[in-house]
């Protein structure tokens, strides 16, 4: 003997017994229900389980304090029981919605970020000006340009040097400037 169960009781069990998932409020769109198996499959259910094994993975990573890395059966024992906890406890309700806005926000940032970084010139870094130099010689520019420029780069590899002092390769970097810099006020 079969029993049926209707789409609308497996819905109700599912989103509303289980998950605990909340109504959605005027026109929200995250992490609430409306009644639209797609919408609600997407922005309740699947959207903040990943950010939510994410965070568990994280936390079985991290949150494990004197428990090895080569114990991954209790790691994975740890992660599992919070992810029940969360849902038995009538957690992720709560959660769904500020995951499914963390996830938008990540992205977000993420594409600024991501724009900034192709578009935008990029701050001077050490691995940056370390290409500069010996590169001096080869274009044809004038002494005066040549010491301009060197100068410039020495001031950034200082700037640079004042934030992180202990740095090696910054140190060698600014001898391999000063070096230069002789060279071309020797010609």
């Amino acid at each position: 003997m079969a029993i049926e169960i209707s789409e609308e009781a497996l819905y109700e069990i599912f989103f509303r017994t289980i998950l605990q998932v909340p109504d959605c409020v005027r026109d929200e769109a995250w992490g609430c229900l409306r009644g639209e198996i797609g919408h609600d499959l997407i922005f309740s259910f699947f959207l903040p389980h990943v950010i939510l094994f994410i965070f568990i993975y994280i936390l079985m990573d991290k949150g494990l304090p004197g428990v090895a890395s080569e114990h991954g059966g209790i790691k994975m024992l740890f992660g599992l029981g919070v992810y029940i906890f969360v849902i038995y406890a009538g957690f992720y309700g709560i959660l769904a919605a500020f995951l499914v806005h963390w996830l938008f926000f990540t992205v977000v940032i993420g594409m600024i970020y991501f724009f900034a970084a192709k578009f935008l010139p990029s701050p001077s870094t050490a691995a940056g000006i370390g290409k500069k130099v010996g590169g001096y010689l080869k274009k044809p520019m004038d002494r005066e340009k040549k010491l301009r420029k060197i100068n410039k780069d020495i001031e950034e590899v200082k700037k640079l040097m004042r934030r992180n002092p202990e740095n090696e390769k910054l140190a060698q970097l600014m001898a391999e400037l000063k070096m230069e810099r002789n060279k071309i006020k020797k010609e």
